[in-house]
């Protein structure tokens, strides 16, 4: 049995971003790396693993400046995961009021405010994450929504502390 949102429309979302989260600017020891262009990536240890883990109870969708280049480039250093994803556009301008720092929220507001994401209970992991951000999120979820943001630290990416929030999260929705 597929797990479902409490409003019916499937698995809740998992926005993932690649720098910072899955690609670590600390370049760990030990991590697995790849040169894509003018970019050296780093994933570390353990990572592809506990991204596995957390996606399970989501509905993953890429949220990163890779964009639809995501599939191609970073699904293969991380053993094919994220391969079959889509993802978010991010405009690099806009008036939106809600948006001040976090420069991702303006096209996290558009994908968020889509008639199929709209009800829908999501996950957001980005090291870039400021507080308009959360303040979006908070207000969400007092609208009755269930909206969580995680915030990694970018030296180090994914953790078990960010998973574990993740996965706390689904599981406060039944799920």
């Amino acid at each position: 049995m597929t797990a479902r949102a409490p409003d019916g429309s499937g698995k809740p979302r998992l926005l993932i971003d690649v720098d910072g989260v899955i690609n670590a600017f600390g370049r760990p020891k030990g991590s697995r790396r790849r040169v894509v262009g003018p970019y050296e990536l780093a994933v570390p240890r353990g990572t592809i693993g506990r991204l596995r883990r957390m996606i399970r109870p989501f509905d993953p969708i890429w949220a990163t400046t890779w964009a639809e280049h995501a599939p191609a480039y970073i699904s293969p250093l991380i053993g094919g995961v994220g391969a079959g994803w889509d993802h978010i556009a991010f405009p690099y301008e806009t008036t939106d009021p809600r948006v001040r720092r976090t420069w991702k929220l303006a096209g996290l507001l558009t994908w968020a405010e889509l008639d199929e994401n709209a009800e829908r209970p999501l996950v957001w992991v980005d090291d870039d994450l400021d507080e308009d951000a959360f303040e979006w999120a908070a207000a969400r979820a007092l609208s009755g929504v269930p909206t969580a943001l995680v915030k990694t630290d970018g030296i180090h990416g994914l953790t078990d502390r960010e998973v574990t929030i993740a996965l706390e999260f689904a599981r406060s929705l039944g799920i």
